[in-house]
């Protein structure tokens, strides 16, 4: 059980813990002289069930609550301190706001110095704290003379007991709260875990400001859980790790994340369900994990739906609770919790896009899932489960639990949506074929670009995609070059028309890599310039033909030989010249020319300098 003290300055936060665990948490030379916390301190007592109760010792003053804050994050019991004799002050009031934005609900209270108060003092102390706090215990105590102190140890001993182990569930996440340098044992770390299970072996990422969204490679050398040697640690626990790896001490701020290789990436932005005083926009100062950063929050509706824009890129996870002063940390505004790591940046008031928040901020992740499946929504099924922060098997038994359940796999990429949804998407791709048929009987079909163009359906490219194949797999669809048409369904073309195309087509094919101008098929092919450019522009839209050029078009399979051998051309290097492809191919400076401008322009080649890139689509291994 992790238990954070809460409190005004001078009420005896740190000799209350000391008391209680026999440990002195001012560590720092300046708190012992000037007799005040500034910074976090850490302290451990053992308890008859076994399990240990970690102590974290917060600064009473407010130029401290920025460290306060810090330590606040991912405990179990905030241990409110009161003087028996002064009563409830501003940073008692301050301290409870930031327990109640960052979600803390379990709490006690401790009346201290009760040995110098008079009875009056300490009843009035009692009945002010307990109109704050009214469900939590109050246990008048003196760290002087021990009274009271037994009956606040067993308190604790057996809320220890009761408390259920906290899950290791998701991959682990840990903001770091404390760095430092151990001689002979090299870099250590510690915090809070905030998800998941570390072991000892286990290889991490770091993310700090100068690691960039890969984070930086760590392994776990050794850990210690609750200040005792571990094999392993786990939510909830507090952990020091001693790491190895490419980060630098010197580089290690408080508040960077600590993360399993595969779990959430780095964002600039996420939506988040709050409370409190906040402006429609609105610089704030943001505590996130033990992190402090400015901010911009953007208000999206009445409802406390927020946007929080970062000056750099942090690992959050849906779920992850947050604090906000104003700008110059004076105030506090308010807090939540985060909904949608990598929100969007356009569209983010639009009714859709609330609905989606809403269901953002139901309970749980498996929760959140079954209502966007019963929405209708498609669900980018990695995105879900890294902004959840949920492991591969993990992710597996959320959707073992999801009847009615389609899941569409194209490219890479994949998606959730329900039988239903997928039956009104293959519908609506049918619909769009037949409407071609009508408006234009003599093409072949309706391309597949036009078909999974954005905006034809509001379901994401690579479901439509999906939904094509799917089509195409039972012959309710059928492929015509590059575009697709109904079963059964033939074009119907004047002759003109048809025996115009057959020319071309011959003459084309003929050809070769010797992609002829328009003149020059004027001047060679036995059909009316009408036909021929009616032929053409039918063509190009049905892919039967690529344009290369304002010149010049060509048949696909040439397309796809010329590609070949630019490839065999640019060899390990990946990398010609346009004399040599001139000369590779065989072909005129302007022929060649125009071809490699249609691979510039199709990201198949890149221009740099006088020479030509290969993309890495296509560069070879």
């Amino acid at each position: 059980m992790i238990v954070a003290t809460a409190g005004h300055v001078d009420h005896g936060k740190t000799s209350l813990v000391k008391t209680l665990t026999g440990v002195d948490t001012d560590r720092l030379e300046e708190e012992k002289r000037r007799g005040m916390t500034i910074d976090l301190g850490y302290a451990y007592r053992p308890t008859t069930s076994g399990k240990a109760i970690g102590f974290i010792d917060v600064p009473g003053h407010r130029r401290f609550l920025h460290n306060m804050i810090a330590g606040i994050s991912g405990i179990d019991l905030g241990l409110v301190v009161v003087d028996a004799g002064e009563g409830v002050k501003p940073q008692t009031h301050e301290h409870l706001q930031v327990l109640r934005h960052l979600g803390v609900t379990r709490t006690l209270i401790a009346l201290t110095k009760i040995d110098r108060a008079e009875p009056a003092q300490r009843d009035a102390a009692r009945r002010a704290i307990a109109e704050l706090l009214p469900d939590s215990p109050i246990f008048p105590v003196s760290n002087l003379s021990g009274e009271g102190i037994a009956a606040l140890g067993t308190h604790l001993d057996q809320l220890a007991g009761q408390l259920p182990v906290r899950g290791s569930e998701g991959l682990f996440r840990l903001s770091l709260d404390r760095c430092f340098l151990i001689k002979g044992a090299g870099l250590v770390v510690a915090g809070t875990v905030a998800a998941g299970r570390v072991r000892i072996g286990d290889s991490l990422r770091l993310f700090t400001t100068k690691a960039g969204d890969q984070g930086v490679p760590m392994r776990v050398r050794g850990l210690r859980v609750h200040n005792q040697p571990a094999e392993t640690g786990q939510a909830g626990q507090r952990c020091a790790l001693n790491l190895v790896g490419e980060a630098r001490p010197e580089d290690i701020e408080r508040g960077d994340w600590l993360c399993a290789a595969d779990t959430v990436t780095p964002c600039l932005r996420f939506d988040a369900l709050g409370s409190g005083d906040l402006q429609a926009q609105q610089r704030v100062r943001l505590h996130i994990g033990a992190k402090r950063m400015p901010a911009q929050a953007l208000q999206l509706d009445d409802e406390g739906h927020w946007q929080l824009l970062l000056p750099r890129a942090l690992p959050l996870a849906w779920g992850d609770r947050f604090l906000i002063q104003d700008e110059s940390g004076n105030r506090i505004l308010g807090g939540g919790r985060v909904l949608a790591p990598h929100a969007p940046r356009r569209g983010r008031r639009r009714p859709e896009r609330l609905h989606q928040l809403r269901t953002l901020a139901l309970p749980t992740p498996g929760e959140c899932l079954a209502q966007a499946l019963r929405d209708d929504d498609v669900i980018d099924w990695p995105a879900f489960r890294r902004a959840a922060n949920l492991s591969e098997t993990e992710g597996e038994v959320l959707l073992a639990d999801c009847a009615d359940l389609i899941q569409a796999r194209q490219a890479g990429a994949h998606y959730l949506l329900t039988a239903n949804r997928w039956s009104r998407i293959r519908e609506h791709l049918l619909t769009l074929v037949r409407a071609r048929h009508s408006a234009n009987p003599a093409a072949e079909g309706l391309p597949q670009r036009d078909l999974l163009r954005p905006g034809t359906d509001p379901a994401p490219s690579p479901v439509l995609a999906a939904a094509l194949q799917d089509l195409l797999a039972d012959r309710t669809l059928v492929p015509r070059g590059a575009a697709v048409a109904t079963a059964g369904f033939r074009p119907q073309r004047p002759p003109a028309l048809e025996e115009a195309w057959a020319v071309l087509r011959d003459f084309l094919a003929r050809g070769g890599s010797r992609i002829p101008l328009f003149s020059e098929m004027e001047k060679a092919l036995p059909v009316s310039k009408k036909d021929l450019f009616a032929a053409i522009n039918l063509a190009v839209h049905d892919g039967r033909l690529q344009r290369v050029s304002r010149r010049r078009v060509a048949l696909p399979e040439v397309i796809g030989e010329l590609r070949q051998e630019l490839r065999a051309l640019a060899g390990t290097g990946g990398r010609f010249s346009v004399i040599e492809a001139k000369t590779h191919l065989g072909l005129g400076r302007d022929l060649t020319i125009e071809i490699l401008e249609y691979f510039d322009a199709a990201r198949v080649t890149r221009r740099v300098g006088n020479v030509r890139q290969l993309t890495a689509a296509v560069a070879p291994c």
